[in-house]
């Protein structure tokens, strides 16, 4: 199978990780949909494109996500959006849905890049040249969901949809293509039914079956896993069992730490005087991964409550995901929304 976009798997974060043994840890739902979706709008750009200022000097805001010998090449810049949609299916049956959306234009130096691949991308209506010719601007979009049941996060069925590019210091790979799961888990060993759809040159449609024991969760619905857990609970770490349908032939265990208090820049601060731009720098809870050749980070708001079943929950909405060289920052009304404020000056 030729290389998978990097943005497609590292959204959904299928590396191997080795896991330890399992602690007790409680789970908690951190959303209520019985009204209305819960819905949240991500900017991204790339790393390291936004400054801070930290006991008066100017710095990143980004912390260190690609290890220097990576094969990924970082764009000359990166912008879009990334939309989360948590939704009832249905109350009675307790099936819930989880959607994402991402709509992301990169731009590339052209040097590095094989004609052949420039050629291919723009021939297939997703990327354009400058009016130099020395950069090239690529548009992708993934689309993903994962029905599951809203007591266990069991996963019912998922499905991503991708159309973009690997862009590698030695290779560039252009992608399209669907990968569907359906999830059975009436015979001793649960199976997930999959079908990958490649939508280049001659379409090819190719279905396969994972078996498995236990309980998983889609790798589509990574992040949403993550909000139900304590950081509290979570300092010694607990592995995932992540069962990734494109790739994957088993179960991975993805180890999943984190720190109840860890401070981030949201927006940068810098200048000084009458030139100082205030920015948001506050404590949010962080949840990490650490994957090979890459790190990833979801900082989430600590601070907020809601009721559900009469009892108040911290509802861990993630205003901060970094990985690779993509940061994803909960956009201005969602901030709004959360309480968020301005504390532009880290102290050391």
């Amino acid at each position: 199978m030729k290389k998978i976009s990097f943005i497609s798997i590292l959204l959904v974060l299928a590396l191997l990780v080795t896991g330890c043994s399992k602690p007790t840890i409680t789970q908690t739902q951190r959303w209520n949909v019985d009204i209305e979706p819960e819905t949240h709008t991500y900017d991204i750009r790339v790393i390291d494109s936004l400054n801070t200022l930290v006991a008066g000097k100017v710095v990143s805001a980004d912390r260190p996500t690609l290890h220097e010998n990576t094969d990924q090449v970082k764009p000359l810049s990166a912008v879009g959006k990334y939309v989360t949609k948590i939704e009832n299916i249905s109350v009675e049956d307790k099936k819930q849905k989880y959607s994402t959306d991402l709509s992301l234009v990169e731009t590339y130096s052209v040097n590095g890049l094989s004609q052949a691949f420039i050629n291919q991308v723009i021939e297939a209506g997703i990327a354009t040249l400058s009016k130099d010719g020395l950069e090239l601007s690529i548009t992708t979009t993934i689309a993903s969901y994962t029905e599951y049941n809203s007591g266990n996060w069991q996963p019912i069925s998922s499905s991503r949809s991708v159309q973009g590019v690997y862009v590698g210091k030695a290779r560039q790979v252009y992608n399209h293509y669907n990968i569907f799961c359906n999830y059975d888990y009436t015979g001793k060993k649960y199976i997930c039914k999959s079908t990958f759809s490649n939508y280049l040159d001659t379409p090819t449609k190719v279905e396969k079956e994972i078996t498995f024991t236990g309980k998983v969760y889609d790798n589509n619905m990574l992040f949403l896993i993550m909000r139900t857990f304590s950081p509290a609970q979570l300092n010694a770490g607990t592995p995932l069992p992540i069962l990734e349908p494109l790739q994957n032939d088993k179960v991975m265990s993805l180890q999943l730490k984190s720190a109840e208090t860890d401070r981030v820049t949201l927006t940068g601060s810098v200048g000084e005087g009458d030139n100082k731009v205030e920015g948001i720098s506050n404590e949010f809870a962080l949840f990490a991964l650490a994957t090979q050749g890459m790190s990833m980070g979801m900082w989430c708001e600590k601070n907020q409550t809601k009721i559900f079943m009469l009892n108040p929950v911290n509802t861990y909405v993630p205003v901060k995901i970094q990985y690779g060289y993509l940061v994803l920052t909960l956009n201005a009304s969602g901030l709004a929304e959360l309480g968020v404020v301005n504390k532009p000056e880290v102290k050391p």
